[in-house]
């Protein structure tokens, strides 16, 4: 029995392809949040403002309003894998130029955020070509564990990043921790060439960038499902995971710690979501998986709410475990749906659009809302971000017909991959 388990909790892992896109994603994501955490201490210690902490916040994540509709097209029109090569060299290069400024006592506020927007740049291309690579190197019937698989490394790393890069950052500082990125990235880079399967999307789409942008805006206009599902994951991100502008203020001020346990928060989103997501590889019945998917909705709104109350080191630190994993297993869930609906052929600009949604919302929340922690209190307004995400879900929960099927486990499969 604990054999069987085992075998299905990892079935995805028999696709050698897809073996060494998981340690991809495991690099380059510990390079993501490792990159996260440094920018926003260093600009936290220059200026003591949560405004350049939310700055930061917006450069890193902006791009993928503006970046990931044009990856997505490119992804549908070139190899995606060696789009995915590209947006991994630009981020290596960029974290070793920020190390370089810093390290040589070079670098002013305005040219680390603007490395901060080219190494998001780098990464709204590397998501996408990354979600757009993924159904393509495993079958069908392992495509939801692979996706929760591919979860665990990414926001497991959420875990590993801050961890290892926490002690780094304490010990030799900023210029030292993003060398360490960038020599992560060029691990990455190997691990790229070393995808055997070829990765080209389908043909072009059609000249340009804005018909197939067009194009893909109405795939998802048409498809209710999906259309229900980028938006919902637009109010979640935009309400439950804007809160890193404000986090380092709210260490600061309400719980009276320092970048120690600053970083062991970060560490900690990244244990619940490790937990949440591997627990999802075990979820093969439709019924409970649809049920994990409102229970999951309602609990990021909740925990980032029980987060903001909490004014004592041990709540806060099990608050913010639920909310990793909360997070972590709604967007999985939410990514899943999507993946199994759309066609291969759009599967780059559906991708792009649902990456819009999602970072870019979340790159406007988080400088919105570290400009506002400067005159409310940020617990508070944690709290309110999570309590009004529980009202959107109340809300779909009685307005939506496809939320209410997914939510009651009666949306089934298509036939076919993409088959919509």
């Amino acid at each position: 029995m604990v054999g069987t388990l085992y075998r299905g909790m990892f079935a995805s892992l028999r696709s050698e392809g897809f073996r060494v896109f998981w340690f991809l994603t495991v690099l380059t994501n510990a390079a993501q949040w490792a990159f996260t955490l440094g920018i926003s201490w260093e600009l936290f210690a220059r200026t003591h403002s949560s405004l350049w902490v939310g700055a930061a916040m917006f450069a890193t994540l902006v791009p993928s309003v503006f970046g990931s509709p044009v990856a997505g097209v490119l992804a549908d029109r070139v190899r995606r894998r060696d789009l995915l090569f590209l947006s991994i060299l630009l981020g290596a290069m960029t974290s070793a130029c920020l190390a370089a400024a810093i390290t040589g006592r070079a670098g002013s506020i305005w040219l680390l955020l603007l490395l901060a927007l080219a190494f998001g740049t780098a990464s709204a291309v590397r998501r996408v070509a990354s979600n757009a690579l993924l159904p393509g190197l495993v079958a069908r019937a392992d495509l939801l564990n692979a996706i929760s698989l591919q979860a665990v490394a990414q926001r497991g790393t959420e875990l590993v990043g801050p961890a290892l890069a926490s002690p780094l950052l304490a010990a030799l500082g900023p210029g030292a921790l993003f060398w360490f990125v960038a020599v992560l990235l060029g691990g990455s880079l190997l691990l790229v060439c070393a995808i055997a399967r070829p990765a080209g999307g389908p043909a072009a789409p059609g000249a340009g960038l804005l018909r197939p942008m067009a194009e893909g805006f109405a795939y998802i206009r048409c498809r209710p499902t999906i259309r229900m599902l980028v938006v919902l994951v637009a109010w979640h991100c935009s309400l439950t995971m804007a809160y890193l502008g404000i986090l380092p203020t709210f260490v600061r001020t309400e719980l009276r710690a320092g970048a120690p346990f600053y970083g062991l928060l970060i560490s900690l989103v990244g244990l619940g979501a490790i937990v949440g997501t591997l627990g999802l590889t075990l979820v093969s019945d439709e019924h409970r998986r649809g049920e994990l998917f409102w229970v999951t909705a309602v609990l990021s709104g909740l925990s980032l709410l029980a987060l903001g109350l909490a004014r004592d080191h041990l709540l806060a630190a099990l608050a913010i475990v639920v909310v990793g994993a909360s997070q972590a297993m709604f967007m999985t869930i939410s990514l899943a749906y999507v993946q199994i609906e759309v066609l291969d052929a759009v599967r780059g600009r559906v991708v792009g659009v649902y990456l819009v949604l999602a970072a870019g919302v979340m790159s406007l929340g988080n400088w919105a809302f570290g400009a506002l922690g400067t005159v409310v209190p940020p617990g508070v307004i944690m709290a309110v971000l999570g309590g009004a995400f529980v009202v959107v879900v109340l809300g779909y929960s009685v307005a939506s017909a496809p939320f209410r099927t997914i939510s009651r486990g009666l949306w089934t499969a298509p036939a076919s991959i993409g088959e919509a």
